[in-house]
């Protein structure tokens, strides 16, 4: 086994692993087994999950924080490149959740399935992939108005020019931020293309990902 030293477990996250661990053989089975069908729901904006149903000897409370270790623990074992087995065996022997000795192999036999399972796995590694940006969209709003233009000594309107300004709000890891641009009537139609192709291709691809059972 290789300790990983600097994985840390939030500490609301203590008593439901040690709920796991104080299972016995055939409830751990049966949760293992209810949680390969288990439908998880993710909020990519939060990096959060969620689930409708509750685990089996686990409350509705129990089960979502049950989920939400395993699933951010898978995260950062990928994120860090580390071995499930040392993930689930550094846990077992972690000081602060006061798992007895002679239950330590077992349950990080245990946790190690669990982490293995597709449904935590697939998850996972999808909110992975889906989370690869910098910033997320927050909101939007398109500002059009007419702008006078004053000439002459008198400062009379001799006209006037039509603006449009695009304002994109998004969150980073410092906050919401604004960014606004400006849009010609080209632009703007070159924008309505390319977000009508979007929505076609995305239709194309649900449909391609649901047939293929993806």
């Amino acid at each position: 086994m290789t300790k990983i030293v600097s994985l840390r477990i939030p500490e609301r996250g203590f008593q439901t692993l040690r709920d796991f661990a104080n299972l016995g053989l055939d409830q751990s089975n049966e949760l293992l087994a209810a949680l390969q069908d288990v439908s998880i729901v993710v909020s990519t904006n939060a990096l959060s999950v969620d689930l409708d149903d509750p685990l089996p000897y686990l409350t509705q409370s129990q089960s979502y924080e049950f989920v939400s270790v395993l699933f951010n623990l898978w995260s950062t074992a990928a994120v860090h490149g580390w071995d499930m087995s040392d993930v689930a065996e550094t846990i077992a022997s972690y000081d602060e959740l006061q798992i007895e000795s002679a239950k330590q192999d077992a349950f990080s036999e245990r946790l190690y399935a669990a982490l293995q399972t597709p449904a935590i796995a697939d998850t996972a590694n999808a909110a992975d992939v889906a989370t690869e940006y910098d910033a997320i969209f927050h909101s939007v709003r398109c500002i059009t108005d007419l702008r006078p233009v004053f000439t002459g000594a008198e400062s009379k309107i001799t006209g006037a020019v039509l603006v449009r300004n695009l304002r994109i709000a998004y969150s980073t890891d410092t906050g919401i931020e604004t960014l606004t641009v400006a849009l010609t009537d080209s632009d703007l139609h070159e924008l309505l293309r390319v977000l009508a192709d979007a929505q076609e291709r995305g239709v194309q691809l649900y449909d391609y990902a649901e047939k293929s059972g993806l």
